[in-house]
This record gives structure tokens, C-alpha cells and sequence, in this order.
């Protein structure tokens, strides 16, 4: 019981303090360094920081496979290595915040972090958050900005609803996967609205999970809130997938043209993903 009570503390670190879930293909990982924790007496703080940290190393770490050495990061565009670098700068800000809940040797956190900031061209004092009110003040107004652009926007959605049965490739889905499509392009108008505010990651997810756990009676997917994590969590596996991309970018695409106000604007922009029989097939067969 108690091996288990630190996995789901861990995991509730991993989401309360970095809007992070353990994709399946790290699961086995996961449970690991969790079993390696409990077994040397680490709190769920000091497994969560591990795990980030070997999440964050995987990303710059040079590995072998059939013989060969792959080097994702240093053979990967400008763009992708900046994303890569404000992925790690984020995250291990929020551990040197943090560090004081861990009962792991800061030293020994610290020591495991400056690798791995310095693979990225980062020193650790650049990735430790300054606590200035200002700062913080500007972060919330983001999220509240944000928040007031989803809710927004929310009432397209509510009106492509009516309108995705006469799509022809909703032959294709249950209501189910209709629903999973519509989150998806409601995570890329949650992008390119957080990229217009110059809002980080961190701040756009946030929003667009509290946005989905919305209820009421013009709520946009009705779930509750165990059903809008779960949705959530499989949203965030799948958005590298190219087939969930294309849904992504499309819902991005749209809210730039339905903010933009041009007369000739598309006005039921999102419609063009159900049309897209194979694309709906993909879907189908992955969700």
C-alpha cells in the first residue's frame, strides 16, 4: 500500500508542480526510480525532481541504437533545440523552486540538474526563477488573459458542435473520438493564443485543462473532472503524433482566422479535419 500511495503522490507532484504526466513509454521508468525511491527512503518531491531530470536529459542525451549513435539534439534544427532548451529551463526552475519539499541532498539535486542545463548552453543561476512580484503579477495576468481568450472562443466551439455530423468523416468516429478531435483543436487555439501572449507552456496548459473540466450547462465536452483528466492526459501522449498535429495546427490555424476579423474569414474553419477522410480513419485507429 505504501509503494502505491508514493506512486500516485508522485504522479500528483509530476501534475500539481509541472503540468507533466508519465507518457506509457516512460511508465516502466517511472516505476522504477519510484520502487528505487521508496527502497532509500526518498519523498515523492525527490522522486518527481528524478524523473524530471532523466525526462529532460533523454532529450539532449546522445544514445545507441543498432550499432549506431543517434545525437537527436545537436543534429536538430535552431527551432527544435530552443524548444528543447525553454523545456529544460522551465522545468528545473521549477525544481530549484522547489527544492526545499525534497529530503534528497540539495547538493546531490543540484549536482544531478548542472549537466544537463549546461548540455543546453544554460547555467544553473539562469534557470533559477528571481522573485519579483512583477514577474509574478505578469504571469497571472497571462493566464488570466489566456483564460478570457479560451472562454472566448469557447462559444465557437459550442457552435462547430452542431454542425460536425454533417461531416463525412464523422462516419468514422464515435462520439467519443468527435469529442477527442474537438480537444485536440481546442489545444492548438490554446497554442497559438498562449504564443500571442508570449505566454510559456506551462501557463497555456494550464488554462486549457482548467478549460476542459469546465461544467455547466454550456460546458464544451461535458466531462467531469476524473473524465477531463483522463482526456487531458491522453491529449498530451498523442499531440507529437503527426495525425494529431495536423487536428492541432488546424485548430491554431482556425483562431488566428476567426481573431484576425477578415470579411472573408472562414467562419466554421474547424469542419475541415472531419472532412478529411483518411485523416478521421487515423484518428479512429488510434483513439
Amino acid at each position: 500500500m505504501f509503494g502505491f500511495g508514493l506512486k500516485a503522490k508522485t504522479e500528483r507532484v509530476l501534475s500539481d508542480v509541472f503540468f507533466h504526466t508519465v507518457a506509457p513509454s516512460m511508465r516502466p521508468i517511472f516505476n522504477g526510480i519510484v520502487a528505487q525511491g521508496k527502497g532509500s527512503g526518498q519523498n515523492e518531491y525527490s522522486i518527481a525532481f528524478l524523473f524530471m531530470m532523466i525526462t529532460m536529459n533523454s532529450l539532449v542525451e546522445p544514445f545507441e541504437s543498432h550499432g549506431m549513435m543517434i545525437d537527436t539534439y545537436n543534429d536538430s534544427t535552431d527551432e527544435e533545440k530552443e524548444t528543447v532548451k525553454k523545456f529544460i529551463e522551465g522545468h528545473a526552475a521549477r525544481i530549484l523552486k522547489n527544492l526545499h519539499l525534497a529530503n534528497s541532498p540539495e547538493s546531490d539535486i543540484k549536482e544531478m540538474l548542472q549537466p544537463i542545463l549546461e548540455k543546453v548552453g544554460l547555467a544553473e543561476g539562469e534557470a533559477l526563477p528571481e522573485e519579483h512580484e512583477e514577474d509574478s503579477e505578469e504571469g497571472d495576468g497571462k493566464l488570466s488573459k489566456l483564460m478570457e481568450f479560451l472562454e472566448i472562443y469557447k462559444s465557437i466551439l459550442l457552435m462547430h458542435l452542431t454542425f460536425i455530423d454533417v461531416c463525412e468523416g464523422t462516419k468514422y468516429l464515435s462520439d467519443y473520438q468527435k469529442k477527442f478531435v474537438l480537444g485536440l483543436q481546442y489545444l492548438g487555439v490554446a497554442d497559438f493564443l498562449g504564443q500571442t501572449l508570449e505566454a510559456d507552456d506551462m501557463t497555456v496548459m494550464a488554462a486549457f485543462a482548467a478549460k476542459t473540466a469546465d461544467a455547466g450547462p454550456d460546458a464544451i465536452f461535458g466531462w467531469d473532472i476524473s473524465e477531463a483528466g483522463q482526456m487531458f492526459r491522453r491529449m498530451t501522449d498523442v499531440q507529437t503524433e503527426s495525425w494529431a498535429q495536423k487536428i492541432m495546427i488546424n485548430g491554431g490555424q482556425s483562431a488566428q482566422s476567426q481573431f484576425s476579423q477578415k470579411d472573408d474569414a472562414d467562419k466554421l474553419p474547424l469542419l475541415a479535419v472531419y472532412e478529411d477522410l483518411e485523416l478521421m480513419k487515423e484518428v479512429s485507429k488510434n483513439i
